[in-house]
C-alpha cells in the first residue's frame, strides 16, 4: 500500500511539472504590429546594417518566424511594418558597422548585438550593449521558470553590478538611447565606452561574449580578469574628447542628440569597483640595444650602450624626458622604435607596441668639463602632468 501510495506521488508531481511546462510553453500572446522602430547602438550603428526579429516561443526559442530590415541611417534607425506574430517575444539580433566613440571614427568591421524584448505594450525598442549582455542570463533564468519580465529585470541588475552600478526604477535596457539626457541612457552610454576602450571590434566582441557566457548561470562574474579588463581601459578613457567625438558625430548627421552625463558612471565604476588594475607599462630588462635603463631599481651605469625600452599595452602611452650632457641616442641606422625624439624627450607613438631606442652614455673627456655625472630620467606615463618616476643614475667612470 505505502509502494502504491508513493508511486501515485511521484506521478502526480510529474503531472504537474508537465503541466507547468505545458502552461509555460502556451504562455505568450499573439500580436500584430504596424510598424516596429527603435535605434541600434554601440555607438550608433551605420546606414545599410542589418536587423533580424525572430519570434520566440516562452523559453525564449525561436520558432522559425524571422522579419528581416536594414538600417535606415548614420543615427542606427529601423523599421519593420505589419509585423504578425504568434508570440509576444521576440530576438532583435543587428549586424553592422558602427561609430566608435572613443576612437571618433567607423568600425574597422562589424559586429553583433542582440536584444530580447516583449512586444505586448510596445513598439519601440532599441538594441544597445546592454541589451546584448542580458541576453544569455535572461534566456537561462526563464528556461528554468522566471517570469520574462522579472528576468528581464534580474539580468538588467546583474550586469550593472558588473560596472559598479546599482540603480532602482531603471527603464529597460532596450528603450534607452545614448543620444538622450537622463541617468539611466547615461548608465548605457558609459557601460558602452567602459567595454568599448581601445579594443578592435574582434575583441570587444571576444570580451561581450566571455561576460555574456560567464555571468548566465548564476549572474556574477566569476572570471576576474575579465574585470580587470574592463579597468585597464576605464582608466584610460579620454572621456572629454569621447563627448566631443559623439556631439560633432550627431552635428554632422544633422541629427537632433543631447549627449547624458556618462562621465559620472565611468568615474564611479574606476572608484568603486573591486576589479584590479593590471594594464601597467612593462619596463622589460633588456631591449634591442642592450640592457634597459629604466629597468628595476638601477641606481649607476657605466659608460657604454643601451637601451630605452618599453612595452606599451593598448591605450596607454609613455613620455621620458632625460636630463644629461653625457648622453646620446642612436640615429640611423640604430633609429628609434615607437618613439619620436625632440629635445632628449621621448614619445610614444602608438599604444599596444613596443618602444625603444638606442641611448649611449658618453665617457668623461679631460678636455671637455661635463656639468654633470649623473643621469635623471622623467617618466610620464598615460598623460600625466607630472612625473609618474623618476630615476636618478650616478655615471661610473672609467678607471
Amino acid at each position: 500500500m505505502k509502494r502504491k501510495l508513493n508511486f501515485m506521488l511521484a506521478a502526480l508531481c510529474i503531472a504537474m511539472l508537465i503541466s507547468c511546462e505545458k502552461q509555460q510553453e502556451i504562455d505568450v500572446t499573439p500580436v500584430f504590429k504596424e510598424k516596429i522602430s527603435g535605434f541600434v547602438q554601440k555607438g550608433p550603428f551605420i546606414n545599410g546594417s542589418a536587423i533580424t526579429i525572430s519570434e520566440l516561443n516562452a523559453r525564449m526559442g525561436q520558432t522559425g518566424k524571422t522579419f528581416n530590415a536594414q538600417i535606415l541611417n548614420n543615427e542606427g534607425t529601423f523599421e519593420l511594418t505589419d509585423i504578425e506574430l504568434a508570440s509576444n517575444y521576440v530576438e532583435l539580433k543587428a549586424n553592422g558597422f558602427y561609430f566608435n566613440e572613443v576612437s571618433g571614427t567607423t568600425s574597422d568591421a562589424p559586429l553583433t548585438l542582440y536584444a530580447f524584448a516583449d512586444l505586448k505594450e510596445i513598439s519601440t525598442l532599441n538594441v544597445n550593449i546592454l541589451s546584448h549582455l542580458e541576453k544569455n542570463r535572461i534566456a537561462y533564468l526563464v528556461s528554468h521558470g522566471t517570469e520574462f519580465a522579472t528576468a528581464k529585470k534580474q539580468a538588467q541588475k546583474e550586469v550593472l553590478a558588473i560596472f559598479s552600478i546599482n540603480k532602482e526604477n531603471m527603464a529597460q535596457s532596450d528603450l534607452l538611447n545614448i543620444a538622450q539626457t537622463g541617468d539611466d541612457n547615461a548608465i548605457l552610454l558609459a557601460v558602452s565606452l567602459i567595454a568599448q576602450g581601445f579594443r578592435t571590434e574582434a575583441e570587444l566582441s571576444e570580451l561581450l561574449a566571455n561576460i555574456s557566457t560567464d555571468i548566465s548561470t548564476d549572474g556574477k562574474l566569476d572570471d576576474l580578469t575579465l574585470g580587470s579588463a574592463l579597468l585597464n581601459h576605464a582608466k584610460l578613457l579620454n572621456l572629454k574628447q569621447i563627448r566631443t567625438n559623439l556631439e560633432e558625430r550627431y552635428t554632422n548627421l544633422g541629427a537632433e542628440a543631447s549627449i547624458p552625463e556618462f562621465e559620472r558612471f565611468v568615474n564611479q565604476f574606476i572608484t568603486n569597483t573591486t576589479y584590479t588594475y593590471s594594464n601597467n607599462i612593462v619596463y622589460p630588462e633588456t631591449g634591442l640595444f642592450g640592457q634597459n635603463v629604466l629597468f628595476g631599481n638601477r641606481s649607476t651605469i657605466a659608460v657604454g650602450e643601451y637601451s630605452i625600452t618599453a612595452n606599451l599595452p593598448k591605450g596607454t602611452s609613455l613620455k621620458i624626458v632625460v636630463t644629461s650632457d653625457r648622453v646620446a641616442f642612436g640615429a640611423f641606422p640604430d633609429t628609434p622604435v615607437n618613439f619620436t625624439l625632440s629635445n632628449n624627450t621621448l614619445t610614444s607613438v602608438e599604444s599596444g607596441k613596443s618602444c625603444d631606442i638606442k641611448f649611449v652614455v658618453r665617457p668623461a673627456y679631460t678636455f671637455f668639463e661635463y656639468t654633470n655625472n649623473n643621469i635623471v630620467i622623467d617618466i610620464y606615463e598615460n598623460g600625466n602632468v607630472t612625473p609618474t618616476h623618476t630615476k636618478t643614475i650616478d655615471i661610473e667612470e672609467d678607471k
